[in-house]
């Protein structure tokens, strides 16, 4: 897993996890080795995301999960690649490409060994790689912003108010299905059977930290508490 700065293309830090596929790789860890991060270079005024594992899961793509919900809470923006467009996230998959060829990760003994030559190659890529296109300077000589950053990490700073100010902003759409229920972060809600199968919209309340059902004409349907985020459960998991 990759870590980099845009604005640089610095590689920031490369993650070994042990698993044969994206799919498998556990988001909990993933979000932890994100804080590292954040305790290294101060925290960033964005984040770029594509719509895959770990951070999003594409079968429930249009719900935030604990780890975006963690960095919003923190005061990030979080932004979410358009679906099928590598290109938007042009920086990470050229480390992708870079990292590898680099470090040669089937010439490594274990995942410590490849771990370690990640970390090696990250840092000449970011601190003593000289840009012949660049006047032959290193990318931290490009960007000394790079070991500036005043954002300071402190995960107390972590606002549940600002996770709920987002999602009251936020519109879902839902079909009540046969049992009259729809499903929010795999919990069933509810709403009731003489609507099923329409097709209806979902908002957050912010103030009574609830969803609120309506049809498309705006008429109440139903509001409940259930499935809903809490500052508890997002830094849980987070931390």
């Amino acid at each position: 897993m990759n870590v980099g700065d845009e604005a640089s293309s610095a590689s920031l830090r490369a993650f070994v996890h042990s698993c044969k596929t994206v799919a498998a790789m556990d988001s909990k860890v993933a979000t932890r080795q994100i804080n590292h991060c954040f305790e290294k270079w101060g925290l960033p005024k964005c984040i770029k995301i594509d719509n895959g594992y770990p951070y999003v899961y594409p079968q429930q793509m249009d719900l935030p999960k604990k780890t975006k919900l963690w960095w919003i809470g923190l005061g990030i923006k979080v932004i979410q690649n358009k679906p099928g467009r590598p290109q938007e996230n042009g920086i990470v998959e050229g480390l992708q490409g870079v990292l590898s060829k680099w470090s040669n990760p089937k010439s490594q003994l274990n995942e410590k060994a490849l771990q370690q030559r990640l970390d090696e190659e990250s840092e000449f890529q970011r601190e003593h790689y000289r840009m012949p296109a660049k006047g032959n300077k290193t990318r931290m000589e490009l960007y000394p912003s790079l070991k500036e950053n005043s954002r300071i990490f402190n995960p107390d700073n972590f606002c549940i108010q600002k996770v709920y100010a987002w999602m009251s902003e936020q519109v879902w759409d839902r079909k009540i299905n046969s049992n009259g229920e729809i499903k929010m972060y795999d919990t069933s809600i509810y709403i009731d059977r003489k609507y099923r199968h329409q097709n209806i919209t979902i908002t957050f309340d912010p103030i009574e930290a609830q969803w609120i059902a309506r049809q498309h004409d705006g008429t109440f349907l139903k509001s409940s508490n259930r499935a809903i985020p809490t500052e508890n459960g997002i830094k849980d998991f987070a931390l």
